[in-house]
């Protein structure tokens, strides 16, 4: 059942980075499957590993990790937050394939938080990691990264 958002009136910025496997798939490849769904930002296949911040373009690099790592633009709203969706159920629906090494990352801006908010913040995650780390498959418990 789809769930339906009477508002998401947040326009906080935030990112993913999406990790694949490297297996049938290639950079390119990925990067031509997000230009056909999002019209809006350019994918850029990348050799080798770079830091990306403020972007406003898709980036398909390598993680050693895993594999490939697709990193979104600089999102804000709902409206990104579907197309960033469109965007990960085409590249499943390429083959590309997730494996217990890849994994999924939400980065979100907090430069306007005072040093308070950020304590905050910390005491918050503390609190609840526990609760999200029990929500995960026992293999992300534990893992190396």
């Amino acid at each position: 059942m789809a769930v339906k958002y009477l508002s998401f009136p947040s326009k906080r910025a935030y990112g993913v980075e999406l990790e694949v496997s490297s297996v049938g798939v290639d950079k390119k490849s990925i990067a031509n499957v997000i230009k056909n769904v999002d019209k809006s930002h350019n994918a850029r296949a990348f050799n080798g590993w770079t830091i990306n911040t403020d972007n406003e373009d898709w980036f398909v690099k390598d993680d050693s990790s895993c594999g490939f790592e697709i990193v979104s633009y600089k999102a804000k709203g709902y409206k990104d937050l579907i197309n960033i969706s469109k965007v990960a159920n085409a590249i499943n629906d390429y083959g590309a394939v997730v494996t217990n090494d890849c994994g999924y990352h939400i980065h979100v801006e907090v430069r306007d938080f005072s040093k308070s908010q950020i304590a905050n913040l910390v005491a918050t995650w503390m609190k609840i990691e526990p609760i999200i780390a029990n929500a995960l498959p026992a293999h992300r418990i534990c893992n190396k990264y």
